[in-house]
C-alpha cells in the first residue's frame, strides 16, 4: 500500500535542513506548465470570486487593485 501525503510529509520533516530544500525543489520542478496554468487558473478565479464577494463590501475593504497598488509601492522602497 502506498504511503499517504501525510506519511511522506512527516519523513520529509525528518530530513536535515539541506535535504528538504532539494526535495521541495525537487518537487516544484515536477510540476508541469500544463498543471502549472491550471492552478494558476484556479488560484485567479479564486481572487475574483473573493474580490467580488459581499463579505468583502465596508468601510475598511479594498479593491485587489489597490492592494495591488499598495503592494508595488512598498517593493519600490
Amino acid at each position: 500500500m502506498p504511503l499517504t501525503k501525510d506519511q511522506i510529509k512527516e519523513a520529509a520533516l525528518q530530513l536535515n535542513p539541506g535535504d528538504r530544500e532539494t526535495l521541495a525543489e525537487d518537487l516544484l520542478l515536477s510540476i508541469t506548465e500544463q498543471e502549472r496554468s491550471a492552478m494558476d487558473a484556479a488560484w485567479l478565479a479564486e481572487v475574483h470570486r473573493r474580490d467580488a464577494s459581499p463579505l468583502m463590501v465596508g468601510k475598511n475593504a479594498r479593491t485587489m487593485e489597490s492592494v495591488l497598488d499598495g503592494l508595488n509601492d512598498r517593493l519600490k522602497r
